[in-house]
């Protein structure tokens, strides 16, 4: 509902799969319904049967900064925003997929996230478009089944994946992976989520190649930072920085860290799909140019000696212990090697007695209950491990965390939650 009203069309192509969903919807600006198939529904005065032809002769040069599309943020750390990208993406589009998702002439891609998610978008259809590569697009739900059927009936090569999937394909076992012949797979990427080093072997073991893991955001257009075929893998990093782009750490004043610090990851600007403005409020692309030079993306990472970043979370979410700064990422790492532990989301809460504090929202393998006592158990865990002094102060267990339609652990829900606050429609 958001994102209609943000955007405002005049005009929507859809299917009558689809169309439903408009009836609960303010279609007073819409000039006219396109259907790709019909028939018509009746939802708006205008519905025409969309055929169409590409002729040439028609077509118009644009310059580089010219809108291309607009696509939206998850909002999985806050409201949802409009980011437009423009032409001069498709070359960052060709140098990632070529170099990054390591594209051949032969190759069939899947980039298995859904068409509205940026990644499915870019490397689901631009990208293959432009080297000439087969792709596979699915919009439905995948279970472990239907994701194995298409990779061995398609014979895909190439997959772009988030570790989420990859988490559910790992609790469905091994057993109906070895029914399917997945003998075509010669190159896994994920993005999206934190690798850890335990499903990083797990893929490997299970489909006989390590996954290749990789960090950029809707607002950066393409792949940023990537473990490249080239390149040795480290499990548990996001890669180095993309050539052509200048990547560094900064810290609260914006000065570049040495290797080994925690701090914000920040872009050299510009780069070819840095995104133009946000979409009805393009005064809001200050809030990444707080500094010249630099596009600031409120991530935190580690760099080490040669160039590996390792994420830690978002900058909102720190917490310092002693001397030095941790993030929800390394809590979250840290209690998903505790037994009980499935999935699990860090954030930060603050409060006059307690400052700064932590709370995590646990969800439990099978077999297990929440109590007070194994909620002391995970503390002391992280604790143990972390230092004494980690600000741990809450666990509250949960059957289910948010997550966004691509499977993406949202946690505004969840701050949204703790502040007794409505979350946005």
């Amino acid at each position: 509902m958001f994102k209609f009203k943000n955007a405002s069309p005049s005009a929507v192509v859809t299917s009558p799969d689809l169309v439903q969903m408009f009836s609960a919807l303010d279609l007073k600006g819409i000039k006219g319904i396109l259907y790709i198939k019909g028939p018509l529904k009746g939802i708006c005065q205008r519905e025409f049967l969309f055929h169409y032809s590409v002729q040439t002769e028609q077509m118009e040069s644009v310059g580089k900064s010219s809108p291309l599309y607009l696509i939206y943020t998850s909002g999985s750390t806050g409201p949802a925003k409009g980011i437009v990208h423009t032409h001069g993406g498709i070359l960052s589009y060709y140098v990632t997929g070529r170099y990054v998702l390591d594209l051949k002439p032969d190759d069939c891609i899947w980039a298995d996230g859904p068409l509205f998610w940026i990644t499915g978008l870019v490397y689901g259809l631009f990208t293959p478009l432009l080297l000439g590569v087969p792709s596979i697009i699915s919009t439905r739900a995948l279970e472990a089944h239907r994701c194995y059927w298409i990779i061995e009936n398609l014979r895909v090569t190439v997959w772009y994946t988030t570790p989420t999937r990859l988490r559910r394909l790992k609790e469905e076992g091994l057993d109906l992976l070895r029914r399917y012949d997945l003998s075509s797979l010669r190159h896994i990427c994920t993005v999206g989520d934190f690798l850890d080093p335990e499903l990083f072997y797990w893929t490997k073991q299970a489909f006989g190649v390590y996954p290749h893991d990789t960090w950029w955001m809707t607002e950066t257009g393409s792949i940023m930072v990537a473990n490249f075929p080239s390149t040795d893998l480290k499990p548990g990093s996001m890669g180095k920085a993309v050539p052509g782009i200048q990547v560094e750490v900064l810290d609260e004043r914006f000065n570049p860290l040495p290797p080994m610090s925690l701090g914000e990851l920040a872009i050299r600007i510009p780069w070819p799909s840095m995104m133009l403005e946000i979409f009805g409020a393009p005064e809001r692309m200050g809030e990444y140019l707080r500094t010249p030079g630099y596009f600031l993306t409120g991530d935190l990472v580690v760099m080490d000696e040669e160039g590996y970043f390792y994420h830690q979370g978002r900058l909102d979410d720190v917490v310092k212990i002693s001397d030095r700064m941790v993030g929800p990422y390394e809590v979250e790492q840290t209690l998903m090697d505790h037994p009980t532990v499935s999935e699990v989301a860090v954030i930060s809460k603050t409060s006059k007695g307690q400052g700064k504090y932590l709370k995590a929202f646990v969800s439990l393998r099978e077999g297990y209950q929440g109590s007070l006592a194994l909620s002391e158990e995970l503390k002391a865990f992280a604790k143990a491990r972390l230092g004494l002094g980690l600000p741990l102060n809450e666990v509250e267990f949960l059957t289910n965390l948010p997550k966004s339609p691509t499977g993406k652990v949202l946690k505004m829900p969840l701050k949204a939650k703790e502040l007794g606050i409505p979350l946005w429609s």
